[in-house]
């Protein structure tokens, strides 16, 4: 089925058990989420890039199933199982018995005003709350799985194949210059860093970690009991070479997300919180380059949204400033901020 008619179909309320007064729609450039009442539903498109492959509908159950599996690592009571799509009557529904023409992750809906991003907007992101954080990601650091195999994913050969891939933007129309300076500079700065990464991925540092740890997939609910009181959702589960990783470029994510939004005291907070927590002083230096890596993936993102047309043409224009923005932003990060590498 055409993504644009699964997504008419399951637009509609009927579409659900909940029967909700409304269904809202959120996209990213590979998943479609139906907000219905208490619940969500997310759909992945069937798209195959370069460091996926959702083509196929076998594929992305599997890949729903993983999504499951994945996050409930670290949000246990959200993600309530896969269920199937499904013709009845005249349109489509979401579970029950049937034929699957599509397979979707059905999830606790949570409040948005519950983010890290939305406090941080409507100032209301303490310090405590970011040291919250930071202690929570040690623990699930601390407690992720290790192996050599995942440290494989973490030597510097790897390091510079997901850079480079990063870095990599086919289609880009805008100016390329600045792009072209931060492949250089980032050349220069893996080198640099190359011993320390090198070692740390001997030494069996990297752990299959969460992958994509932006302030709109942490949520907080300081009136709540542990582990309820947080949620981190929207784990990477197509990709593994993107989860398994030195935990650094894990917690990277948060602090570059927290830098960009305009609050490097926060980040600040974040970081020395989190490396005191993971006892870690070693993998401080190599926060800066890995804030600049998660800056240019953002980028890249941004890129391959804007060229999707069932993207809101209003959010589409504004992608490419957002993209550039990164750019410059990781630019900045490596040619100011990587004086404590050897």
């Amino acid at each position: 089925m055409e993504l644009s008619r699964l997504i008419e179909e399951l637009s509609r309320p009927s579409a659900y058990a909940e029967t909700p007064f409304e269904v809202r729609i959120c996209q990213t450039h590979i998943s479609v989420v139906f907000l219905a009442g208490d619940f969500a539903y997310k759909i992945k498109k069937p798209v195959a890039l370069s460091f996926l492959d959702f083509s196929t509908l076998e594929a992305r159950r599997h890949f729903c199933q993983e999504e499951v599996r994945l996050n409930r690592r670290l949000a246990p009571g959200v993600y309530r199982g896969v269920v199937p799509v499904i013709r009845r009557g005249n349109g489509l529904y979401c579970g029950g018995e049937g034929e699957a023409v599509e397979w979707a992750v059905r999830m606790e809906r949570l409040p948005e005003e519950a983010t890290f991003l939305a406090r941080l907007r409507r100032k209301r992101l303490d310090t405590g709350a970011v040291e919250g954080l930071a202690r929570r990601l040690a623990a699930f650091h601390a407690a992720a799985e290790g192996s050599p195999h995942i440290s494989s994913f973490a030597t510097f050969d790897a390091i510079v194949s997901n850079a480079c891939d990063a870095l990599d933007v086919p289609g880009y129309e805008g100016d390329r210059s600045v792009l072209e300076h931060l492949r250089r500079q980032m050349q220069v700065t893996l080198e640099r860093a190359r011993p320390l990464l090198e070692s740390r991925a001997a030494r069996g540092v990297p752990r299959d970690g969460h992958g994509d740890l932006r302030l709109e997939h942490i949520y907080s609910f300081p009136d709540k009991q542990q582990p309820e009181d947080w949620a981190i959702v929207d784990c990477i589960e197509f990709n593994e070479r993107f989860r398994f990783a030195d935990p650094v470029a894990d917690a990277a994510f948060t602090a570059m997300d927290l830098k960009f939004e305009g609050r490097p005291d926060l980040a600040d907070v974040f970081a020395d919180a989190y490396f005191r927590a993971r006892g870690d002083d070693e993998g401080r230096a190599l926060l800066p380059l890995y804030v600049a890596y998660r800056a240019a993936i953002r980028a890249k993102v941004e890129i391959i949204q804007g060229k999707e047309s069932e993207i809101p043409a209003l959010q589409r224009a504004a992608l490419p400033q957002c993209a550039a923005a990164h750019w410059l932003f990781a630019l900045a990060e490596l040619e100011q901020k990587t004086q404590s590498l050897p």
